[in-house]
């Protein structure tokens, strides 16, 4: 017999063996198909015709050519010829020719690519024998007839060098016909169109972001969710939903349901496609490297990212989705294998036949429906039937049949035996319901948006703070919504040990009635969260952004929990995704164009001018430069990891957690960009799990009121300049000291923490600030001749040395100026107030001011503290004949008793310092009282006025109490008034309320609890009702405080701090927003216009952000509407420091001078009777008979006579007289009134 290498060998293309096997047959040869046998050079000569050969080039991607420039007159010997007609290439034939050494290592890639199966290269030259053209075709992973071998290669020798390569050798690849077919007349190499495109993608991940494409619903006929789907798009009601939605909300609610309900297959968004020359489309893995020929697919969660813009009504989105599925199951989370038999198997052991009820070895009628209807409830509205007598018999059976599933955490072993290995199965009830968890200042929103949309059959659980929840079959059977606060649902973290309901033990609870259903209270398990012990249907977490950090409490409980679906709500999913053009379009002024007024001459004009060269260069540069993504996205890719992978558990990510990392991340950061691809890929996978609405979509349907942002820029008030100007001398003292080097440098890497204390210094002084240390200046001064010679003698620079000169030369003013002095030393660091025509006697027992030349006339005018003011109104309003005389006994007595005050919460302040254990408080302890005494500042005032407020009322032009006012009218103080106060930003705040307050309401936002403490002193002062949102009010005031302001007409201005009131709340009861500083981060600051500017507002919008003049607030504006483009956003620093245009403004001090504190525009006036009496035919004293002055004390007068500030005389054109007011609590608003009079009238 011949051996096996002597018979014929034939090669065919697999279509023809059925009749090629037959005549095989009658000829006795034996056929051998051979489908690749041969790598490299030698398999492609050997199988260059082989239509059987998978690695023809029908089967490969045709990517595009090579050009190698060559010596002319040599041609290659021995190149073999290849199916297209061309040669196939050999980098050690070609290397000879080449006249570029660069050539040489490309043309050496290409050998190892080719002999390792990534590619087949063919060449020829061209008719002018100068140029090699290569044709490059990819070989794709999955190609056919190769058994796979292409997916297994060694990552080290092959994998590792091939994708080092394949990144050199893409990029040259040129898509172009003429030099595909040799033409030396092709395009000019610049014009060419690269295979793989390395053309910059500048896109920032806002960008990214804001150009997410709006939901598109594509239903399959067939699919069982489309009837519901098309009721939703075509406008149908949605049972129990109240409203109607917009055609937005409409498509994003079925998007939605899309997800939920027709979880197909989609294409991975890992890969992008990649098209030949020849119309062909593969698929291409940047990060791997990895070509498929098929499109890969993955399957689609049920869940996602809902993060329509801000104010587009998400809430009633989820609620719609919860209503259009609110009698669906969710399936039992898929196992390792189907556990029945197994589980029925291990608990046999006679115990049914025990049973009371095992004479029944056929279900009735009424339980078999029981069991359908629990099992299948979608669609049957049962809650119609509810109130049916018919019925009444079988709810509490019905209840009672909680659909379940056994759930094992082990792999079964065949013949497994039962050991302390196998704890047992536990089990799992599916439940309808649908589990919100929402911030805890939204969860009384979330309830009133329930009652709002929502018809009253919707069974809503509300866990308030404390409360327990309902065991777990309660929260299966009862409920179809179970809201708590993030807080409530963090605490079941420390309930979450899920090993103690594995049990092998089988219920024995006793059946209820005669029926076959067990009362059962096996679910009662004391140490583990109910919660852990449902299947939901629905997880549903409002500003779910929290969730970017998967250490969280709340995440961990998340991760544990069984659901079906998961969303995540929020509108800003990270820092920079701000989600945040919803009325965008609205604006009547952008941030380009604010009321923003430039100083016109010196330092800072020359800074923001070469600032804003260098962005413009930069920007020039960006248009050819990739892009180099920074650690701050590198932050926001994480924390959108943590949601997709361990929030999410998308399938892809949850199996391999590194797989975000290594595909999606890692690509965005190479050395000089992204690398190509990795946009695309980004921005598929955000498409997978975001659902939102491009603005100009939304706003076809719904268009917000007209919003107006102004800076508003302030002159500083003389008293705070004098502060401003300390603290700036000590910033340059340090600078000139310390030479700017080294840790003694307050700017250096190391005083990061200090630093930030001092911005946070700067920006509270730019309101009010005082220092019980007088910010240092006596110390300053004692040694300020030393600190010139030592400058001197050191050779500083002459801009040092006058620089020094100068801050010597503002503390020297600070520490001889008695009445600034005064302000900083007083108990309670409140805004002092200017008043006017009061008696001397009366003057200086209340105010205390050290006396100035005003004060030796029979009536004075000065400063004086508002809880003086407000004690002193409250006396006369009690006893309008009161003399001066007792007038003065009373101040004296007061006084001594807020001393005595004011050492008892400094004792009580100091031992809460200690046991807090704060080793490094920065910041002055009177303050932080202020700050924190919230009874003080918001009870306690309106207390002690009032007793005035009746009064007041009474005296009323119109009321007829003449008796009453000629009383009044004869008081000491019946013609003193109150004026401006030492804070800029309070008066404008007090003037833009006196004059708006009873048309509209107000937010006004404030990162430091301690400048909306003083706003509180004012607006105490002007009888202006007010709440407070501040992190010392407790957390179920918060909620209520919410619903007050949004349903009284008396609560006119809502306080709140930026970082508890800028999200989530619905406050479009308001139409005048107020931030008492500038905001640094854009996403915040829209977050809080947001309340205010969103689906419900009818009002257009006023948003006004105070700025002093010629200080970092001023250059912060200016910053901010250079970043305001998306585009930019993301070069937005987290903190002011690390811009370096701010971080270089503070590191230069420039101070402010007297001759710059000119009356602007936008300074106001206020004149407020101090027993609210307007006078009847007098005008109001003008400026120049206002003689109040900031006076140094004569013991400066040699020293610094030349740099003396002028008093708090610049006063506006406008004056607002408020009559007097009931400011009782069930006063009515129809008894307020106000007068607004302009001094031209």
């Amino acid at each position: 017999m011949p051996s096996r290498l002597s018979v014929p060998t034939v090669i065919y293309d697999l279509p023809d063996l059925p009749s090629l096997l037959l005549s095989a047959h009658t000829r006795s040869l034996v056929i051998t198909v051979v489908p690749v046998p041969m790598q490299g050079s030698d398999r492609d000569a050997t199988t260059s015709h082989d239509l059987s050969n998978p690695y023809r080039t029908s089967n490969l991607l045709a990517a595009g050519t090579i050009t190698l420039s060559t010596s002319p007159n040599r041609s290659p010997r021995d190149l073999s010829q290849a199916e297209d007609g061309w040669s196939y290439f050999r980098a050690e034939l070609v290397i000879p020719l080449l006249t570029n050494a660069e050539d040489e290592a490309l043309c050496r890639r290409l050998e190892f690519l080719i002999r390792t199966e990534f590619l087949v290269a063919h060449c020829t030259f061209g008719q002018s024998q100068n140029h090699l053209y290569v044709r490059i075709y990819l070989i794709p992973f999955d190609l056919a007839g190769v058994q796979g071998k292409l997916r297994v290669r060694d990552e080290a020798k092959v994998m590792r060098p091939a994708r080092q390569a394949l990144r050199a050798v893409l990029p040259k690849i040129m898509r172009d016909r003429n030099t595909w077919y040799a033409e030396d007349m092709g395009l000019p190499s610049g014009s060419q169109t690269p295979f793989f495109n390395q053309d910059a993608d500048n896109r920032s991940l806002a960008e990214l972001y804001s150009d997410l494409p709006s939901p598109r619903i594509h239903v399959p006929s067939d699919d069982h969710a489309r009837p519901l789907i098309q009721h939703v798009l075509s406008g149908g009601d949605i049972e129990g939903l109240c409203s109607k939605l917009y055609p937005y909300q409409r498509e994003t609610v079925a998007a939605m349901l899309q997800k939920e309900l027709q979880p197909l297959d989609i294409p991975n968004p890992l890969y992008i496609p990649l098209s030949g020359l020849d119309g062909s489309v593969f698929y291409f893995q940047p990060a791997t490297m990895e070509l498929l020929k098929d499109h890969p697919m993955v399957s689609q969660d049920r869940g996602g990212i809902l993060c329509e813009e801000l104010g587009t009504g998400k809430t009633v989105m989820c609620l719609a989705l919860i209503l259009a599925t609110v009698d669906q199951l969710p399936e039992p989370e898929s196992s390792y294998h189907d556990q029945v038999q197994y589980v029925r198997k291990k608990m046999s052991g006679g115990t049914a036949d025990s049973s009371p009820a095992s004479g029944l070895s056929i279900p009735t009628l009424a339980e078999t429906l029981l069991h359908y209807i629990r099992v299948h409830p979608d669609g049957l509205h049962l809650r119609h039937y509810e109130d049916s007598d018919e019925l009444a018999n079988h709810w509490i059976p019905l209840e009672l049949n909680n659909p379940f599933y056994y759930e094992n955490n082990t792999i079964p072993k065949l013949h497994a035996r039962r050991n302390s290995s196998d704890p047992g199965p536990r089990v799992v009830y599916l439940t309808s319901a649908t589990l919100v968890v929402v911030p805890s200042n939204l969860l009384g929103q979330w309830s009133s948006e329930i009652q709002k949309h929502c018809d009253p059959s919707l069974r809503v659980l509300i866990v308030q703070p404390q409360q327990q929840l309902p065991r777990a079959r309660h929260l299966a059977s009862y409920y179809d919504i179970i809201l708590l606060n993030h807080d409530s649902f963090a605490k079941e973290a420390s309930k979450a040990d899920t090993h103690k309901l594995h049990s092998w033990r089988m219920c024995s609870c006793p059946l209820y009635q005669d029926t076959r259903i067990p009362d059962c209270s096996c679910d009662i398990v004391p140490d583990v969260s109910p919660l852990l012990q449902l299947r939901w249907k629905r997880l549903v977490v409002d500003e779910g952004h929290i969730h970017g950090n998967d250490k969280t409490r709340i995440s961990l409980v998340a991760q544990l929990l069984t659901i079906e679906r998961r969303w995540l709500v929020s509108g800003t999913p990270t820092t920079n995704l701000l989600g945040l053009s919803f009325g965008s379009h609205s604006e009547l002024l952008d941030d380009n164009s604010l009321e923003l007024q430039y100083p016109s001459e010196g330092d800072l004009s020359q800074v923001s001018s070469a600032a804003l060269d260098q962005d413009s260069r930069l920007s020039e540069a960006d248009e050819q430069v990739a892009r180099v993504w920074t650690s701050r996205d590198r932050d926001n890719l994480q924390k959108l990891k943590k949601m997709v992978t361990y929030f999410l558990k998308v399938l892809q990510f949850a199996t391999v957690p590194t797989l975000f990392d290594t595909h999606v991340i890692q690509p965005l950061f190479g050395a000089s960009g992204p690398q190509p691809g990795a946009i695309q890929i980004l921005e598929q996978v955000m498409q997978s799990v975001m659902i939102r609405h491009q603005i100009r979509d939304v706003e076809k349907d719904i268009v917000l009121p007209p919003l107006r942002h102004e800076t508003i820029l302030l002159d500083m008030h003389p008293l705070a300049a004098i502060s401003y100007n300390a603290l700036q001398a000590a910033i340059a003292i340090n600078a000139v000291d310390s030479e700017r080097v080294d840790q003694d440098y307050l700017f250096h890497s190391s005083n990061a923490a200090r630093l930030q204390q001092l911005v946070e210094n700067i920006s509270q002084l730019m309101f009010w600030h005082v220092d019980e240390n007088l910010f240092n200046v006596e110390e300053l001064c004692q040694s300020s001749l030393s600190m010139v010679e030592k400058a001197t003698e050191r050779g500083v620079s002459s801009l040092d040395l006058k620089l020094i000169k100068d801050a010597i030369r503002h503390i020297t003013f600070a520490a001889t100026n008695s009445v600034w002095c005064w302000v900083q030393k007083h108990p309670f660091p409140d805004i002092p107030f200017t008043i006017t025509d009061m008696p001397t006697a009366i003057f200086n027992t209340w105010s205390e001011m050290p006396l100035t030349s005003c004060h030796i006339n029979p009536i004075s005018s000065g400063l004086m503290f508002p809880s003086r003011i407000a004690k002193l109104r409250a006396i006369v309003a009690a006893h309008p004949l009161i003399s001066a005389e007792n007038l003065v006994e009373q101040g004296v007595s007061f006084i001594e008793e807020e001393k005595r005050l004011f050492l008892v919460l400094m004792e009580r302040a100091e031992r809460a310092k200690k046991q807090a254990k704060s080793k490094h408080h920065e910041g002055d302890q009177r303050e932080v009282l202020k700050a924190t005494d919230t009874a003080r500042h918001s009870e306690a005032p309106a207390a002690a006025v009032e007793p005035l407020a009746q009064p007041m009322a009474d005296l009323s032009l119109s009321d007829g109490s003449s008796q009453r006012r000629a009383f009044m009218l004869a008081s000491p103080l019946a013609k003193v008034h109150i004026g401006n106060s030492a804070s800029v930003k309070l008066d404008y705040l007090l003037n833009e309320v006196l004059q708006h307050s009873k048309t509209e309401k107000f937010l006004i936002f404030s990162k430091s609890p301690l400048t909306l403490a003083h706003v509180a002193d004012g607006l105490n002062l002007v009888h202006v009702k007010f709440l407070q949102y501040t992190t010392k009010v407790p957390l179920q005031q918060r909620e209520q405080l919410v619903i007050t302001f949004e349903t009284s007409e008396t609560y006119r201005v809502f306080l709140m701090e930026l970082k508890h009131g800028s999200r989530g709340l619905n406050l479009v009861s308001a139409s005048r927003v107020i931030f008492c500083e500038p905001v640094w981060q854009a996403d915040v600051e829209a977050q809080a216009i947001k309340r205010a500017h969103r689906i419900g507002q009818t009002r257009p919008i006023s948003v006004k952000t105070l700025a002093i003049r010629n200080t970092a607030e001023e250059v912060m504006m200016t910053r901010r509407s250079e970043l305001k483009d998306q585009a930019q956003s993301e070069k937005q620093n987290a903190n002011v420091t690390d811009d370096f245009q701010m971080r270089n403004f503070i590191a230069n001090p420039k101070f402010i001078e007297e001759e710059s504190l000119t009356r602007g525009p936008e300074s106001v006036r206020l004149d407020i009777p101090f027993l609210g009496i307007p006078p009847e035919s007098a005008p109001p004293p003008t400026a120049s008979e206002v003689p109040i002055s900031v006076e140094q004390d004569s013991r400066a007068a040699t020293a610094t006579s030349d740099n003396a500030v002028a008093g708090p005389s610049r006063l506006e054109e406008m004056q607002v007289l408020p009559l007097a007011e009931d400011r009782a609590e069930d006063a009515s608003p129809k008894k307020k009134r106000r007068m607004v009079r302009f001094m031209d009238e």
